[in-house]
Formats: structure tokens, C-alpha cells, sequence
């Protein structure tokens, strides 16, 4: 779909809508800047508190907290951990989908 470069902020919502769910959405997450705005829009797709969803990096054979940050200093888990689905779901790299807490 081509859009002229003098199309009104009306066209760009036509536009957002023509796309398939998960184009949005990836549109969405690609204007973030940090950690904190990628969480925040999660939340808002998910339709949880901001402080239920955190994001994790990879480090050697650990999983850092890289938001919220006062998780930060709380610890790490062991990518080995055969009962943690953070450690599970990036060696795998299978989503695991459950709300059983």
C-alpha cells in the first residue's frame, strides 16, 4: 500500500489498521527507546501492570534483570535452571504461554 508523502495523520491511521496485528504491534515496539518504554508497551498490549513485566539479558550462562531496575541488584537466574521459565524459554527459545501464579 503506497502512501504519498502529502497524506494527512488520517491516512497513517488507515494505514495502522490495514496492517496485520502483530505489524502493529512490532511498529509499536520499535518506536521505544529504553527498557522502560519497551516494558510499558507491553503492559499496555498485555493489559497488566507495568511492574508485572520484565525484561532479561542473556550474560554468559546467566539471565540478567534489565527492567525493573530495582530488580537489578536482586539476582540473577542460571540459564541450567530447569524450573525457571525465564531460563527455559530463552534455551529453548519456545514461548511458554500460562498465568498460573
Amino acid at each position: 500500500m503506497a502512501i504519498s508523502a502529502s497524506a494527512g495523520a488520517g491516512s497513517a491511521a488507515a494505514v495502522a489498521r490495514a496492517l496485520a496485528p502483530h505489524a502493529v504491534i512490532e511498529q509499536n515496539l520499535e518506536r521505544c527507546t529504553s527498557a522502560q518504554q519497551v516494558c510499558a508497551e507491553l503492559s499496555r498490549i498485555f493489559n497488566v501492570g507495568v511492574t508485572e513485566v520484565a525484561l532479561m539479558r542473556v550474560e554468559g550462562d546467566i539471565l540478567n534483570f534489565v527492567f525493573p531496575t530495582e530488580l537489578q541488584a536482586a539476582g540473577f537466574v542460571p540459564l541450567s535452571s530447569s524450573k525457571a521459565v525465564a531460563a527455559r524459554t530463552a534455551s529453548t527459545r519456545k514461548v511458554e504461554l500460562f498465568n498460573n501464579f
